[in-house]
């Protein structure tokens, strides 16, 4: 009875393995996925000012992330103390931003400036081991960029914000040739690398490559958010190359005036 019971158990063991389709139990077919294309999640339009925001490690030279944001042409830059407010609250959750409100509280006034850097407007902020830094449209009022530099510490940068997708950047064969105003740029002492140099890192991107169909300007600088380290490796290791590419349809109409506020006692 139990040879009867094993033999009747073979025979459908076998009729089920010749009747089951390939892919059973017993292993799986890898079907080979077609991935589309990487296309841009950017649309460059020649009526606004297109802004590209790249971020590239000062130690490998490797690009880290990139933005890109658009603003519509306008006249009238908003007023100094619009833009200050707008550059305060890009790091009003920041260790400086706290700061800044302490010292307003206390003192009503702060050290910091205001200026014109080609198309785009510089704020700073010294608040003795606490820097600030942030780059804002004149006309909207909206943060570009803005980050914090704290002495034997570590800064944070809030702006920019939303990181396009990995695989929308691809390396095209040629390469953007840099601005000529990047050349000037010097790096700050004890600095080795300069901005040409990490510039040859972004410049066959497609995203700069569309942006280049235009006219366009760089504005460049290396961001540290910790500075005051006696070993200066372990200070940059964290420090990244920050390239702002943007065209415009047309240049404003207003003149670059400095301006600057005056200095309070720390």
């Amino acid at each position: 009875m139990r040879l009867l019971f094993s033999i009747t158990t073979f025979l459908c063991l076998t009729l089920t393995i010749l009747c089951a389709p390939q892919e059973n139990l017993f292993y799986q077919t890898i079907h080979a996925q077609t991935i589309p294309p990487a296309t841009p999640t950017w649309l460059i339009d020649a009526e606004k000012m297109n802004i590209a925001v790249l971020t590239v490690d000062y130690t490998s030279n490797a690009l880290q992330q990139a933005y890109f944001m658009q603003e519509m042409p306008c006249q009238q830059p908003l007023s100094d103390q619009m833009i200050i407010t707008h550059a305060r609250t890009a790091l009003s959750n920041t260790a400086t931003g706290h700061l800044i409100d302490t010292t307003l509280q206390a003192n009503g006034r702060l050290a910091e400036s205001l200026d014109w850097v080609d198309e785009l407007l510089s704020w700073q902020v010294h608040l003795g081991d606490f820097t600030a830094d942030a780059l804002l449209h004149p006309c909207t009022g909206h943060v570009i960029f803005a980050g914090e530099s704290i002495w034997a510490g570590q800064g944070e940068r809030p702006y920019p914000r939303n990181p396009l997708p990995v695989q929308s950047l691809l390396h095209r064969a040629t390469a953007i040739t840099p601005p000529p105003t990047l050349i000037t740029i010097k790096p700050p002492l004890q600095i080795t690398q300069t901005a040409t140099e990490a510039w040859a890192e972004i410049a066959d991107l497609n995203l700069v490559h569309d942006l280049a169909q235009q006219p366009f300007e760089v504005v460049a600088f290396l961001y540290r958010p910790a500075t005051g380290y006696v070993d200066l490796a372990e200070e940059l290791a964290k420090a990244q190359w920050i390239f702002i590419l943007y065209s415009k349809p047309h240049l404003l109409a207003q003149s670059k005036l400095e301006h600057y506020l005056p200095l309070i006692r720390q």
